[in-house]
């Protein structure tokens, strides 16, 4: 579910999505970039209940400190979340990249990745 560059959407808005997320079966992904969120509404994510389908969650580029990220990792873990261009310091999202670990998959903020496509066939290397 892509609601992102939702300015509206803000920390009371994302309250409003808690029933359709809970009764969802099937959310794999919930995005929410650039929608003004701030702690509050961190904290309200904090409290969903995600089906088990749920892999990713991206609040990245809102107002967002630490504390409720690390809150949800801790309580989803082996779920991916993406939170670059936040409002924490650059120690604070270190130590938090490193405690996702390998659920950070392609959202971690230090992180990049090669398409298959792109790499290159063994013995091709120069």
């Amino acid at each position: 579910l892509r609601l992102d560059g939702n300015p509206l959407l803000g920390g009371e808005g994302v309250a409003e999505l808690r029933d359709f997320i809970e009764s969802s079966t099937s959310l794999i992904a919930l995005t929410l970039t650039h929608c003004a969120m701030d702690n509050r509404g961190m904290r309200e994510i904090c409290k969903f209940e995600f089906p088990k389908s749920f892999q990713e969650l991206d609040v990245s580029y809102n107002m967002l400190g630490g504390r409720y990220i690390e809150r949800w990792m801790d309580n989803n873990k082996g779920k991916a979340i993406g939170f670059s261009g936040t409002n924490m310091s650059p120690e604070r999202m270190s130590s938090l990249v490193l405690k996702q670990g390998n659920a950070g998959s392609f959202f971690s903020p230090i992180r990049t990745f090669e398409s298959p496509g792109h790499r290159k066939k063994k013995g091709t290397e120069k």
